[in-house]
């Protein structure tokens, strides 16, 4: 991750001992993009943060939990950006990445993702059953 590499960043990842049989290159991409748009976005001029990345596992489904503690987000980049092309930052991006995540999630995973609320930062919550 180049971008991550001129950060300050703390990323914190809390599996416990999960064992997830999924699509591995699926979750790397979900976790890389999320990250990028944090460093994009969240953390745009500030080289400090933290990220953190939890998975839970529930009875029947899955749980990613990824925040940060950067800007955040409006309420108008909240109803748009799932949308394709949508983007803050056109220099930087063609504004597919979140598109393409939240596809994968419910083609690939058969899952969800949301945005949570946070008063500092941004919350993303992606939920996906056990058997896919």
């Amino acid at each position: 991750m180049p971008l991550y590499k001129n950060t300050s960043l703390d990323i914190q990842v809390e599996m416990n001992s999960l064992v997830i049989e999924s699509y591995s290159k699926v979750f790397e991409q979900i976790i890389s993009s999320l990250i990028n748009n944090s460093i994009i976005h969240g953390f745009d001029d500030i080289n400090t943060g933290v990220i953190n990345i939890r998975f839970i596992e529930k009875e029947t489904s899955y749980e990613l939990i990824y925040s940060d503690n950067g800007k955040g987000i409006t309420e108008d980049t909240k109803a748009k950006i799932f949308e394709p092309f949508y983007t803050t930052k056109r220099a930087k991006g063609t504004g597919l990445g979140m598109f393409i995540i939240y596809n994968v999630i419910k083609e690939k995973l058969n899952g969800n993702i949301q945005i949570k609320p946070s008063e500092d930062g941004l919350v993303f919550m992606i939920t996906w059953p056990k058997h896919i």
